[in-house]
Order: structure tokens, then sequence, then C-alpha cells
């Protein structure tokens, strides 16, 4: 573990652990954190600045997952129950804001798959899929798109596309 800082809305791994953060979090588990680790209890110690909202998700039941041309198939088309499928660019603004929000879901509804694609890197599944603005997402069952939506939206709404 190491002295983290987190920008608002993104997220970071640290030994088993994702730490959603709005600004800065210090984790004083081990030596490598705080050299006043030996004084610290066991269990990690997270302090956010006053005022900001901290969730912490074992990666256990961390379940948005990253697609492209090859796995497409696999974690989409051929899943089970319905899929949400994000389409995204690392340099969108939008997106980044939806994506702590798609981790939330992941968590909060069961039996749902969240997938990411990238759609720098896999710019033939945004041909297939009419991608032209993002974020854009759709999602499916069966194989075929149920609903769609495009731009930045809510949990809710996120939720009502997962459930129609």
């Amino acid at each position: 573990m190491q002295l983290l800082t987190i920008r608002r809305g993104l997220a970071v791994v640290v030994t088993g652990l994702v730490v959603f953060a709005g600004g800065l979090a210090i984790c004083m588990a081990t030596p490598l954190c705080s050299r006043r680790a030996a004084k610290q209890a066991e269990t990690p110690r997270i302090t956010p600045i006053p005022g900001n909202k901290i969730m912490i998700v074992t990666q256990e039941q961390r379940r948005v997952q990253h697609a492209d041309e090859a796995t497409f198939t696999n974690l989409v088309l051929n899943a089970e129950g319905p899929v949400l499928v994000d389409f995204y660019a690392d340099w969108c603004g939008p997106c980044r804001r939806l994506a702590p929000l798609l981790e939330e879901l992941a968590v909060e509804v069961p039996g749902a798959t969240i997938v990411k694609v990238n759609v720098d890197h896999s710019p033939r599944l945004a041909s297939t899929y009419g991608i032209d603005s993002i974020p854009n997402v759709k999602v499916f069952n069966g194989g075929e798109v149920t609903a769609e939506g495009v731009g930045l939206m809510s949990k809710g709404q996120l939720r009502a596309l997962l459930e129609h």
C-alpha cells in the first residue's frame, strides 16, 4: 500500500480493495503507508478529506469487465442474463463521470453484468453498434440490444435500462 491521491470519480485498486473518493484518501495499514504503521490497528484506516464520500468494494464484488473485439462475443453476446455495455473513451469527461456509477451498479444489481468497451481501442465494435456519441450505453439480452441510452445518465436511469 502507499499514499493514495484519488482524483474525483476515479478508482484505485490497493491490495484487494477498490477505493472511490472525491478527494484525498490515506491508507495507513502497512509500513509502506506510514512510518507510524506500528501504532496503527490491524484493519486498514482510510481518512478522507471532510465532506467527501468513500465507498470500499472488495475485488470479489467488483464486476465491471472490459471487452474488446476479441472478447466481446464471449462476455456480451453469449452471456446469460442482461449485460449493460458502456461504450466509452478515456478522454471523454462524461464517460469518466459515469464510471463510478457503473461500479456501484455492478455491486448493487445482482445477476447483471457490466462491460465497458473503449471505442478508441475497438473501432469495429463501435461501428457495428452505431456508436457516434459517447458515453453510449446498450443493454444486451440473449445477444440482442434491448435498451439503450446516450449521454451522462444517473444511476437510476442506468438501473431502469437494465430492468427494461
